[in-house]
């Protein structure tokens, strides 16, 4: 059994049966064998990255840049993607 407290402000990257997951704020209790704990993220980060998850936080004033469908795409709007 694994069990993490994850606190306010931050998230957990897992792998649970091989599939990638972002655990938020709050106590999680996961009973797998199949479970991997692959680090801490801020949620402040411009990026997080964790496997096939990516979401992009675009601050007031910036713009995002990133690919959609093999071709580069610009974010224009504040907020997360």
């Amino acid at each position: 059994m694994n069990v993490f407290s994850i606190p306010k402000g931050q998230v957990a990257k897992v792998f649970h049966e091989n599939k990638p997951r972002l655990l938020g704020e709050g106590n999680h209790c996961i009973e797998s064998v199949n479970f991997k704990f692959d680090g801490m993220s801020n949620l402040m980060d411009k990026i997080i990255l964790h496997g096939t998850i990516s979401i992009i936080r675009v601050p007031l004033g910036e713009l995002g840049v990133s690919w959609l469908r093999n071709q580069p795409h610009f974010i224009e709007r504040a907020g997360l993607y």
